[in-house]
């Protein structure tokens, strides 16, 4: 009897000094607990700056406004709005980004959701992209703002204001895409902000959803069959050190094409274009004689594409050439 008490007793012991360090298991997806940066926290809707943080944070999951960026289109916008934004629109077929009062009107929701807040709890979405071209990380945003009795995710509560659409532009929220979803509807339906008809800001939220969500299909279909060392996202984190070991091979890889006529570098004969890994990385895509065209490569704009030919390295730069149209398609 008192050796089967001893052992119950040993166990309960061992479990005792086992249950802490299962519940100390670091979160991979957490990059740790932040003040925000005492001079410009909040830089818009959708993006933040921390103290002691290298680069700023693209707030996942969401696309707010922009907040105008010079005293002439707000002018514009203040005299006639219409026509402001209709000046905006014709400079590309594809929805474009300009401030907006709706713009404005999100980083004024950013900037009193963090008032008062000591810090905030920053997590991304996947292990797999961490970090944007531009070196930002992209992180969801945990805080309890004032007069709250519970922390929110900044991200969701932004939609659930209708300061933002549910974006999936690239890629749909692996951890709270139901929560997005939820939110964009209780706003859609009440007419919140971006919502309101008569709201001055982009007013084409079908289209731009309806395009979003094509992307995002895209990547979902694509994740099941782009596999192996020669297949390279140009997204993805790790691109820059994979892109290294594919030189000189045959690849294949996976671009999001820029949305503005003028990112194609049309020459005599031939043409290319940059697909922008990190702020140290690019490749350069080169069209053959012939191929731009071939390729209808105006017409894949605002969405991704596969590009496959043979990778070669200069220095931290790497190029590819197009001689065959199938080898440049619409993912």
């Amino acid at each position: 009897m008192k050796c089967a008490k001893l052992i119950v007793v040993t166990v309960l012991a061992l479990l005792a000094v086992q249950a802490p360090a299962l519940a100390e298991k670091p979160n991979p997806l957490l990059l740790g607990e932040y003040e925000l940066d005492r001079n410009n926290g909040v830089v818009d809707g959708d993006t933040i700056r921390c103290w002691k943080l290298d680069g700023g944070v693209r707030i996942l999951g969401v696309d707010a406004e922009e907040t105008f960026k010079s005293l002439d289109d707000r002018r514009a916008a203040g005299l006639d709005y219409d026509a402001y934004r209709a000046a905006k629109l014709a400079a590309n077929d594809l929805p474009v980004k300009y401030g907006s009062f709706i713009g404005e009107e999100g980083a004024h929701f950013a900037r009193d959701f963090f008032q008062g807040v000591k810090s905030v709890r920053l997590e991304y979405d996947s292990a797999a992209r961490k970090k944007d071209i531009y070196g930002r990380h992209l992180c969801y945003v945990f805080a309890t703002p004032r007069n709250a009795k519970s922390e929110q995710n900044f991200s969701v509560e932004l939609v659930r204001a209708g300061y933002s659409p549910y974006s999936a532009k690239y890629g749909h929220s692996l951890r709270f895409r139901k929560e997005f979803e939820s939110a964009q509807k209780e706003a859609r339906e009440a007419g919140r902000g971006i919502w309101n008809p008569k709201a001055m800001g982009y007013r084409d939220y079908d289209k731009r959803l309806e395009w979003w969500n094509a992307r995002a299909e895209q990547l979902e279909k694509l994740a099941r069959s782009f596999t192996g060392d020669t297949d390279i996202d140009l997204a993805a984190d790790a691109a820059t050190e994979t892109l290294g070991k594919a030189a000189g091979k045959s690849v294949r890889l996976l671009c999001s094409m820029a949305e503005m006529k003028d990112a194609f570098v049309q020459e005599d004969k031939s043409a290319h274009m940059w697909c922008t890994v990190s702020p140290q990385c690019r490749v350069k895509v080169i069209f053959a004689e012939g191929m731009f065209e071939a390729c209808k490569v105006l017409e894949l704009r605002g969405w991704y594409v596969l590009a496959r030919g043979t990778l070669t390295a200069d220095g931290r730069n790497y190029t590819l050439t197009i001689t065959r149209a199938e080898d440049f398609k619409k993912a």
